[in-house]
């Protein structure tokens, strides 16, 4: 029985030499099942295409989230970490984005001037409004003053049929004997 506890004491030793810890991997090379074949020097065009990310096969902010948040590759200006191709098609992204926010403002440019010239013939309609109600004022003024010369003229006319139509002078009667 002391040789199988001898044999069981040279077989099983802890410390340095035991067996049991020395064929564990678990944590700093495990994988979980993923093909990690990122390092300090490589570019990490195996990531895949944008195109693949989320379930449903359609890019949106999300996926575009969660592949930032999980990749390692360093982007000189951002603390997070974005792997190359991401960041390629994100700068084209942004490039894209920026020209059409240049086609924006240059139509905002061309619909402002089209306002400023509406705006400008609206005061210049407004102006010639102005204008012919000013014309239309005169006229009426020239109108009131038109009938009152013309009623003047008219009463003159009555007193000169009066006095022409009126008894007559006897010059006879006025003559003495």
């Amino acid at each position: 029985m002391h040789s199988q506890a001898s044999n069981l004491d040279d077989n099983y030793t802890q410390g340095e030499g035991d067996t049991q810890d020395e064929g564990d991997t678990q944590g700093k090379d495990d994988t979980q099942g993923k093909d990690d074949t990122r390092g300090e020097d490589e570019s990490f065009h195996d990531i895949g295409s944008l195109g693949d990310l989320g379930d449903d096969g359609i890019l949106d902010n999300k996926d575009i989230l969660d592949e930032i948040s999980s990749s390692n590759a360093l982007v000189p200006g951002i603390t997070s970490t974005i792997p190359l191709q991401l960041t390629d098609e994100l700068r084209a992204y942004i490039n894209k984005t920026q020209e059409l926010i240049s086609q924006i403002q240059s139509e905002q440019k061309v619909l402002e001037g089209h306002y400023n010239s509406l705006q400008h013939q609206h005061l210049l309609d407004q102006q010639s409004h102005l204008q012919l109600a000013a014309r239309v004022d005169n006229y009426q003024i020239q109108q009131i003053q038109l009938q009152e010369r013309t009623s003047k003229l008219e009463k003159q006319v009555e007193d000169m049929a009066q006095l022409l139509s009126g008894p007559s002078i006897d010059t006879e009667s006025s003559v003495g004997p």
